[in-house]
């Protein structure tokens, strides 16, 4: 959310967003009036604020709504306030907030105030994430903590004796002292230090481990609220809500990962993930409420050497599918090896939602819809590229994507492809009517034994622009081109 106020000027988010209606008060402090913005969710009772466990954080509490799925925390400094009001600016200039999945939790902990500074907080219940906020709280005030004053270490006094290694201290009469401890007394463990996984605070979970790429299939919206155990296991010791300054909104990679985790060059027995010779179990299902449906954001950072080997699988990649609301961007995978039956590619089997920026290179192979970045795309394709060498025993075989229901633009595929079946293409297998490519071409030698093969595309009822081919086409079956079957 807090990525969102300054794209798009915090101003007219809040407007939007927000959804708060206030008037200001004789001493110039903001005062709330009702909202009756979709009716329906009381407002947060009982809102209190108090200092959180270091200086510069917060913790909010306020009485649960039912129905809320989200409250909104919105806070304000009084000194930024004034500041705002002095230039003849908006009090909202100097406002900032923050969504939180309601869990059935009655408070919520803000961190990066400015510490020994008096804020005041409010609070909303929200219908869901991003909408407009229903009744607001009064404010509440706190003057958070002033940051601690080092306390200097006083100078040691008197003459130390000189102890040689590893001695102790003689005990009276000559030998040396042992301490002994207090009968029963046991030591008490120091708490665990909370990790912080956003620590950039963008709102994304930061993934720096094979371990923590594993266990996001337990969280599949990036929330970062999950109870499995091998979720909690991966991201030992989380703050609350991960640290995300804000609703957590997916995953970012920050950095290389590594399939050949015992660097013998290639998937063996000794890797983490090799799973008896089936290899990486793809993140995300077919079903709609179990695709992964969040931002998975790659930094540039590299994947290497990707193995899944399913004969009878579907849906096959390093996600199996990817939802409307899914948006894998600039991550490259090296070294890919991925076969199965249907639906088959080096990033996702299927993808409804945003793909930008990505590359792969390897092989992929399988039966039908296969592809060496997508098997099946209904979404979007941006800014990428496969070097995949690829083959299919069915029809629509593609370099890039194998079949297509969606938009390609700017991409291109530099591997061979051959397919035994019908719609084979060094870029796609096949796009529908409501399906275009932009912008895109493929360089690879084409093959195929059936029907419908092209340099581009296999076979087309879309729109092709701007696009074009160079490879070698060979076709045994009808319509055979250089650019489209």
């Amino acid at each position: 959310m807090k990525a969102m106020l300054y794209t798009l000027g915090l101003g007219v988010v809040v407007a939007a967003v927000v959804g708060l209606a206030l008037a200001l008060s004789p001493t110039g402090m903001p005062e709330t009036a009702t909202a009756q913005a979709q009716g329906g969710l009381a407002a947060p009772a009982n809102v209190r604020a108090a200092d959180g466990a270091s200086p510069g954080t917060a913790v909010v509490s306020f009485d649960a709504v039912a129905g809320a799925a989200f409250y909104r925390i919105g806070w304000v400094s009084i000194d930024d306030i004034q500041a705002v009001q002095a230039d003849d600016r908006e009090w909202l200039d100097a406002f900032d907030f923050k969504d939180v999945a309601n869990k059935g939790q009655t408070a919520q902990a803000l961190k990066g105030l400015t510490p020994g500074v008096r804020y005041a907080f409010i609070a909303a219940s929200v219908p869901h994430r991003f909408g407009n906020a229903q009744h607001w709280s009064a404010w509440t005030y706190l003057n958070t903590a002033p940051a601690p004053t080092p306390t200097p270490t006083p100078a040691p006094t008197g003459t130390p004796c000189p102890a040689g290694p590893g001695t102790v201290p003689s005990a009276p009469g000559g030998g040396t002292s042992t301490p002994t401890p207090a009968p029963g007394a046991t030591a008490t463990p120091a708490p665990a230090a909370q990790v912080d996984y956003d620590a950039d605070d963008d709102g994304l979970i930061e993934i720096s481990t094979l371990t923590q790429l594993d266990v996001i299939r337990h969280d599949l919206d990036g929330d970062g609220a999950s109870v499995h155990s091998d979720y909690a296991a991966a991201f030992p010791n989380a703050m609350l809500e991960m640290g995300c300054f804000g609703v957590c909104m997916g995953y970012e990679l920050t950095a290389d990962l590594d399939f050949d985790t015992n660097g013998s060059g290639g998937a063996d027995p000794g890797d983490a993930h090799y799973n008896a010779g089936e290899g990486w179990l793809p993140i995300g299902d077919p079903e709609t409420d179990f695709r992964f449906n969040t931002t998975f954001e790659g930094n540039g950072h590299t994947i290497a050497n990707l193995y899944i080997r399913w004969p009878e699988g579907s849906h096959l990649g390093l996600f199996r599918a990817a939802g409307e609301d899914a948006e894998i961007r600039n991550v490259r995978l090296t070294g890919v090896r991925v076969s199965g039956k249907d639906q088959i590619g080096g990033l996702v089997g299927s993808s409804d939602g945003s793909i930008a920026g990505v590359s792969v290179a390897g092989r992929v192979a399988g039966v039908g819809r296969i592809g060496g970045l997508v098997g099946y795309n209904s979404g979007s394709v941006s800014g990428s590229h496969s070097t995949v060498r690829v083959a299919g025993s069915g029809d629509r075989v593609g370099g890039l994507v194998g079949s297509s229901a969606g938009s390609i633009a700017d991409s291109y595929a530099t591997g061979d492809v051959a397919g035994s079946g019908d719609n084979t293409g060094g870029l796609v297998g096949i796009i529908g009517s409501d399906s275009d490519v932009s912008g895109s071409y493929a360089t690879g030698n084409v093959t195929g034994d059936g029907h419908h093969v092209g340099g581009l595309i296999g076979f087309s009822t879309g729109d092709i622009t701007a696009s074009h081919a160079t490879g070698r086409v060979t076709g045994e079956g009808g319509d055979v081109g250089g650019l489209a079957g």
